[in-house]
Parts: C-alpha cells; structure tokens; sequence
C-alpha cells in the first residue's frame, strides 16, 4: 500500500499545540497546508452541472460532531479515530482528525495496512464562500506544494444534505488519494483518504451542517423549529415564536408566503420584525426581490457570497435614503424555493448570525 506523506511543519506544529489530545505524526497528503502545484494541475474541469454523490450502505455507524466549525458525519462503528483538542481547534489555523478502519499502534504509520482505509478530516480557516471557492483555493496550495499533485479528475456533488462539494482523485510522488472540499461558516472542509474508494465517498456524502458552540452566541435556551414550505429548521432564541404565513402581495402575479419571527413585542411592522420570505424561485431573483421590499426608493447596495446551511447563499442591505433603516437581508435557492432571511435584534437591527448559522435544510 502507498505510504502517506506527512504534513507541513505548520500544520503538525498547530495540532501539537493541544497538548492533552493524542496527535499522530503522519496524516495523508490530503490534507497538507499550503501545497500548490505546477499548471498541468486541471486536466478536467468541474461541470457546471452539479452530481448527486453516490449512495452506498456505511452498516452501523456512530456520528462525529465538530461543533467549533458547526458539522458532522457518519463513519463505521468499528473505526478508530484521533480527535482534535477543543484549544487547537480555537487556536489554529487548520487542524485535522484521523479516522482508522483499523487499530493503529504507536500513534500513526508512514503507511496503512492492505486492505484497509483511513481519512483525515480538516478544517482550514481560510474564508472559503463556497465549493467552488474552497476548489479554487485548494489548487493555488497544491502548486506551491512542491510534491507534482496533479489532479486526474474532479466533479462537483450535490450531497444528501444541500452541501455542494468538490470530489477529487489526486496523484502525487506517493501515490493516489481522494479529496472532497466543500466550504461552511467560512470555513474549507477537507476529507482527505487513502483505501476503499468506495467507503471514503460512503462516509464524505454524510457530511452535513451541525449546530456550532465555537465563538458563537448561542442562546442556551433555544429551540428548533421547522417551516415546511421551505423545507428548513432553525434554532429561535427563548421566547421566540413563528407567526404565520401570511401572504405577502408585493406582485399580484408573483405571491410570497411571508413568517415572522420574533416575541410579541416584536412581531409588528417593518423594520423590526424578523421575517422569513418564501418565493417561487422561477419567478423571482435575488434582486427582484431587493427592488420588491424597498421600490426605488432605496439606494442598491451590493450582494456578496456567503454560506448558509452548507449551501450557496447571498446578502445585501436594504434600506437608506428616504428609508430611515437599514436591514441584512440573506437569500438562499432551495428546492425550487427562493428563500429570503431578515432575521436581527429588533432594537439595533444587527442580524443575529446565530440563528443564521443554525439554518439547516431538509
């Protein structure tokens, strides 16, 4: 079986900063820091249409749960795994857990057994916006790398929980390896493996949006709610409720369903209650829906990518001029649903990106 290459310096000396948390010394070349290769690196480009990742049957499972970075996944019950302590997690700029189909001893190995499978899962703290962002970022590492990464082929996927990824088959000095990197809070998520393709794509298509307990507020006596009609959950500080939905006519010829968020002081009227907005994606766009909410009495304010619920969102302002506020709002497509998100403290108007980040999507 190829051995594994090891990380950088950097990456090996972040991890061996949580020093109460069993670090081993090797991890694949899937997850090296900064490595970036020569110009042969994309011999396929992703499609512009998107794949379903492939289903297959991971048999029991137990679930691992990265609240810092706000994700989980599904890997075989028999498996042995190297976790990462809570300060590298807050202190680093990337960090990474192993996952062995076997019992290792010594804490790693330049290479694995036959026959078996190990993954690495990291998280670097880069600012990705999407798939495609934390894709493009990926490259420019592997062509300063030095190790002739060269990437055979590459797909984007569509996962059973919304996330679009990238999944790829790289081959360096040591071998082959597969990798898929999706974005999430900000964040590049890298699965990186070595062994059975079929089980590393298995255990990948699990990854999913979890809630976060890193440096965010959570209010501690929150609770989930779903709305249906957007096929979405959301986590509502205490005392919050949902009102509606109430049709909202800004076009006769194009309804949207609206729901209000917030406590009985905060349910009445514009600006300050939180609204959720649910749009027939045919008929609306992004910036129908700005122009919709303001009229042309509102100066445009430019949209910019983010990532909600692990899927491709945007935001922009709304409001200003003859306006005497001004509102975030958040848009995300969803199931052939445009879904348009004004959710703040209804005093300051500042958006409450806990609730945001809690969004997950059936």
């Amino acid at each position: 079986m190829k051995g594994f290459l090891l990380f950088t310096a950097l990456l090996v000396f972040i991890a061996g900063c949580a020093a109460s948390t069993a670090v081993p010394p090797t991890v694949p070349p899937t997850l090296a820091a900064p490595i970036v290769a020569p110009n042969t690196l994309t011999p396929q480009a992703v499609p512009s249409s998107p794949t379903t990742a492939p289903q297959s049957n991971l048999g029991e499972t137990k679930t691992y749960h990265d609240a810092f970075a706000g994700f989980e996944f599904d890997y075989p019950a028999s498996w042995n795994i190297t976790p990462i302590a809570a300060a590298a997690k807050q202190d680093a700029s990337r960090y990474a857990a192993t996952f062995f189909s076997w019992n290792p001893t010594g804490g790693g190995s330049e290479g694995i057994p036959d026959g078996e499978t190990k993954i690495d899962v990291g998280v670097i703290k880069n600012g990705a916006t999407s798939a495609q962002d934390a894709l493009e970022k990926r490259k420019l590492e592997f062509a300063s790398g030095g190790l002739g990464q060269t990437i055979l082929s590459q797909e984007l996927w569509t996962l059973p929980s919304g996330i679009q990824a990238a999944r790829l088959q790289v081959r360096d000095q040591f071998g082959d390896s597969m990798e898929m990197i999706t974005a999430l809070n900000g964040n590049t998520i890298l699965f990186g493996g070595v062994g059975d393709s079929a089980l590393l794509n298995a255990i990948a298509r699990t990854l999913r949006p979890a809630a976060m307990s890193g440096n965010d507020s959570s209010h501690p006596d929150s609770k989930r709610v779903s709305v249906p009609e957007g096929k979405f959950s959301l986590e509502l500080p205490k005392g919050w409720q949902v009102f509606g939905p109430e049709r909202a006519d800004n076009d006769v010829n194009r309804p949207l369903n609206m729901y209000v968020f917030g406590t009985d002081a905060a349910t009445h009227g514009e600006p300050y209650a939180s609204r959720v907005i649910i749009a027939d994606a045919s008929q609306w766009t992004v910036e129908e829906f700005a122009v919709a909410q303001c009229g042309t009495l509102c100066p445009k304010h430019p949209f910019e990518d983010e990532t909600i619920g692990g899927k491709p969102a945007k935001k922009t302002i709304i409001g200003g001029a003859h306006v005497p506020w001004l509102v975030t709002w958040h848009f995300v497509t969803h199931n052939n649903k445009l879904l348009a998100f004004s959710i703040h403290d209804y005093k300051t108007l500042e958006p409450l990106e806990d609730v945001l980040q809690s969004i997950r999507f059936e």
